[in-house]
């Protein structure tokens, strides 16, 4: 068996990968195998896979969507496994690897720092959390915050 495509692919967390995964399976002298049951089993990050399951074409194609885990950051992988149709036994043909990214945030929530008087530079720094669509709290996300200082007069 070999990986055709789909492997290293980035994508964001929650979210089925832009492309399949695509393997072919192919018997000792290189001729494509077809009708091989080829199960597709997420081991790392947490994803799910959309069958699970695929039989081999006349090309010895099978293929597979995978949905990513809701951690950025985190290891994302997936086994190609099957059972040998002549003597039962468990095979492990490869490992799909994949990016998980943040994606933007769905939401920012002040953690402190607001509504602080006195002199401009002892000022704490406004804290927030953002958070992915998942729910997720996501890090180093750049955010822009907008307002002004006032004089002692204006507040």
């Amino acid at each position: 068996m070999r990986i055709v495509s789909g492997d290293a692919q980035p994508g964001k967390v929650g979210e089925e990968l832009p492309q399949p995964l695509v393997v072919k399976v192919m018997d000792a002298n290189d001729n494509s195998v077809s009708g091989q049951v080829i199960n597709f089993r997420v081991t790392a990050g947490g994803g799910t896979v959309f069958g699970g399951a695929s039989s081999t074409n006349s090309q010895g194609i099978a293929q597979e969507r995978w949905t990513l885990g809701t951690v950025a950051g985190a290891p994302q992988a997936l086994e190609v496994r099957a059972v040998d149709n002549s003597t039962g036994a468990p095979l492990v043909f490869g490992t799909f690897t994949a990016i998980a990214n943040a994606g933007p945030p769905a939401s920012a929530v002040k953690e402190g720092g607001d509504a602080q008087a006195g002199a401009a530079a002892p000022l704490s720094p406004c804290r927030s959390l953002s958070r992915s669509p998942t729910g997720t709290a996501t890090r180093y996300q750049a955010l822009q915050y907008r307002g002004r200082l006032l004089r002692e007069r204006e507040a």
